[in-house]
């Protein structure tokens, strides 16, 4: 008995021992060179691009209100209106600005000659009275030079002679008072010369200071000319709103507006925001540490979901703040994307959207597909076959796309597992592609 049961027992062993190993079938996929985008994901909210801050031209007190923030207007569309009383209070206000309009407008015709013509003409005729007293002065100088020599030689002439007793003293006297009145004629033409020059050069400077004085005071009459024509375009808005009514200046939606019925409204107060729905932008923010890579003309894929589906645009960056500001305790730099293809009709001011900004263009890597892939205490991990064996391999990752992974430590046609859950490092494994 005992003989049977260690024979039965020595069978049993000898049967595990053939027992046939487990197998595990995998499908497999070399790892090939493809084109992948390098880009980022951000959330992004839809703005108005087109914006016209609203004024209202008039003051008084509001009596009836009909729109509200966030209505739709069209363009001539009535947003509220005044009392009645504002009407007598701009009319007013318009003839008084138009009355002084007509003023400036008269002085500014007599201008030219009662103030630039009579001024600038009167010196230039001076200066040309003194040019020809200079002229003349200059050329007299000589001829009393010329006489006061002639006088000296006279005078010599007339001592000789009085020793001769051919003349009198008396002569000799009247020849020596003839010298001095010549020199004394000769000082006071050089004199009057010289202050005919310096007058002449001090008019020649001051010409050029007037004609300056009086360019700066017409420009400053111009300068209050259309300072005034504004003023009377101003009172003809606030009469035409006292009228009529305050209007929307063109189609849009009412981002801003909190006028309210018996509001004291005071002249070029801003009374709302004015958005149009055409022209959208998309601004996001992007953490500091991801900045440098934002350029402006960069490519950008927009995704928006609602009921219908998912709406697919296409867009690029347009501007990139220069300073950042802080969010949330987080610092930022705020980005604004122009969207440039797409069915716009499908979105509204601020809706919520999807942006990818894609930092490089298409080029070719070695991939390895996202869910072949395996992570573990923040290492990334994929399973090759060699021998008929599941082997893990480290790998380091480059770029990264939606789907795939770029690797770096592996050369192109290693066959990778792509169901690498279902089996453990070192299981037999058969590919069953």
């Amino acid at each position: 008995m005992k003989k049977y049961i260690l024979l039965l027992l020595v069978g049993f062993l000898l049967g595990c021992g053939k027992e046939k190993a487990v197998v595990k079938k995998v499908k497999t996929a070399a790892i090939e060179r493809k084109s992948i985008e390098d880009s980022s994901l951000y959330s992004g909210k839809v703005f108005p691009a087109d914006k016209t801050q609203l004024i209202s031209y008039s003051s008084g007190v509001t009596e009836e209100v009909f729109v509200k923030a966030g209505d739709e207007v069209k363009e001539g569309d009535i947003l509220f209106k005044y009392r009645t009383t504002a009407i007598k209070d701009n009319e007013f206000k318009l003839s008084e600005a138009k009355l002084e309009l007509e003023m400036i407008e008269n002085e500014l015709e007599n201008y030219e000659v009662e103030k630039k013509e009579t001024g600038i003409k009167n010196r230039e005729l001076e200066i040309k009275a003194l040019e020809y007293e200079v002229k003349k002065g200059k050329d007299l100088l000589p001829i009393l030079r010329s006489e006061i020599e002639s006088s000296k030689k006279i005078v010599v002439m007339y001592k000789e002679f009085l020793k001769e007793e051919s003349v009198s003293v008396f002569e000799l006297e009247e020849k020596k008072t003839e010298l001095l009145n010549k020199e004394a004629q000769y000082v006071s033409a050089k004199m009057k010369l010289e202050l005919d020059e310096q007058k002449y050069n001090i008019l020649t400077l001051t010409k050029d200071s007037l004609e300056k004085e009086i360019e700066y005071k017409e420009e400053k009459l111009k300068s209050k000319y259309e300072t005034l024509k504004k003023s009377v375009e101003v009172y003809e808005k606030a009469f035409l709103e006292t009228r009529v009514g305050v209007k929307a200046p063109k189609d849009g939606i009412l981002t801003s507006f909190n006028i309210h019925v018996d509001q004291k409204i005071e002249q070029m107060q801003s009374i709302g925001v004015l958005a149009s729905g055409e022209n959208l932008v998309v601004s996001i923010r992007v953490p500091v540490y991801g900045a440098s890579k934002i350029k402006i003309g960069q490519k950008v894929k927009i995704k928006f979901g609602d009921f219908t589906g998912i709406n697919h645009y296409t867009g690029e960056v347009s501007r990139v703040s220069n300073f950042a500001t802080e969010s949330g305790n987080k610092l930022g730099i705020d980005v604004e994307i122009s969207i440039l293809e797409g069915d716009k009709s499908s979105l509204k001011p601020g809706y919520r959207v999807e942006v990818e900004i894609l930092r490089s263009e298409m080029k070719e890597y070695l991939l390895v597909k996202r869910f072949s892939v395996i992570e573990e205490e923040g290492k990334k991990y994929i399973y090759t076959i060699q021998d008929g064996k599941a082997l893990k391999k480290e790998i380091l990752v480059g770029v990264q796309g939606e789907t795939d992974y770029e690797v770096l430590n592996l050369p192109e046609g290693t066959k990778i597992i792509l169901n690498p859950f279902v089996i453990n490092d070192g299981d037999l494994v058969e590919e069953s592609n």
